[in-house]
């Protein structure tokens, strides 16, 4: 029972807000699936990746604070802006970011479009091994 019924009148900033739709939002945290999928990628990120392994080094390469990084390890709902900040300071796409079984070692890539493109594909990566084996042996010496 309201019992100062002229507050909403006065103050319509007080009513209470309508609940979350329950198909979208779970009970016990208030994020959805898509949010926890999220957060357990870019966990999974942040542990094998030095440049992004806590809090406060993830914010500055993202230019973020360390709030918007906190919401997204707690598979709270962000912002796409956020996601794409923080895709880019892990050097991915966002939407490597919130394919469920992301592994940080082998991300998720498109499917290639035919035999021709496959060809080229393993062309240069046989050309990126090669480079990479030179750029080595250059440094050693």
């Amino acid at each position: 029972m309201n019992f100062y019924p002229f507050m909403d009148r006065v103050f319509p900033h007080t009513r209470r807000m309508a609940k979350r739709s329950p198909l979208l939002v779970t009970k016990e945290t208030g994020s959805s699936n898509t949010a926890r999928v999220l957060a357990e990628n870019v966990n999974a990120v942040m542990k094998v990746n030095s440049d992004v392994s806590s809090n406060p080094k993830l914010a500055e390469k993202a230019k973020l604070g360390t709030g918007p990084i906190a919401r997204v390890r707690a598979g709270e709902n962000i912002t796409l802006a956020t996601l794409e900040s923080v895709a880019k300071a892990m050097n991915l796409e966002p939407w490597q970011l919130l394919v469920p079984g992301f592994q940080p070692g082998n991300p998720p890539v498109l499917g290639v479009a035919g035999k021709r493109e496959e060809e080229l594909y393993r062309r240069i990566r046989s050309a990126a091994k090669e480079i990479a084996k030179i750029e080595q042996d250059t440094t050693k010496q």
